[in-house]
């Protein structure tokens, strides 16, 4: 499987280095799924969870639209195209954005909420247009 392969790259946790000294848990152990579950929880009780409700529900709703709107407009081909380029173009984002979360100039803090706005903004404008 091409998948299994890339887990091979990844480290041994006992290999792992954080810069405060701290070791990574094993996650083998303490498997208490009713755990989990109530860290799930709180996680949802969270307000602040649901600052993200706006983009992934933006997110979601454009890549439905682009897919009926391909679908409808667009050959095989160009589809096939488009779901490449589109990938590129995240993968792209992706790597720019981790670019800008590990400058230290700016707090983590300010970052976040502005990074919220940025795309809170952009969700907002595809949606009028």
């Amino acid at each position: 499987m091409p998948g299994s392969s890339l887990a091979l790259l990844i480290s041994p946790r006992h290999k792992v280095i954080h810069h405060d000294g701290r070791e990574v848990p094993d996650p083998t152990k303490n498997k208490a799924v009713m755990k989990e579950l109530g860290k799930w929880w709180a996680l949802l009780k969270d307000k602040r969870f649901f600052l993200l409700v706006p983009v992934m529900v933006g997110f979601n709703w454009n890549g439905t639209y682009l897919g009926i709107y391909l679908t409808r407009y667009f050959s095989v081909r160009a589809r096939a195209l488009g779901a490449l380029s589109s990938g590129v173009a995240a993968t792209a984002a992706n790597i720019v954005w981790g670019y800008v979360y590990d400058i230290k100039a700016i707090s983590r803090p300010t970052l976040a909420k502005s990074t919220w706005v940025i795309f809170s903004v952009i969700m907002l404008t595809l949606f009028s247009w």
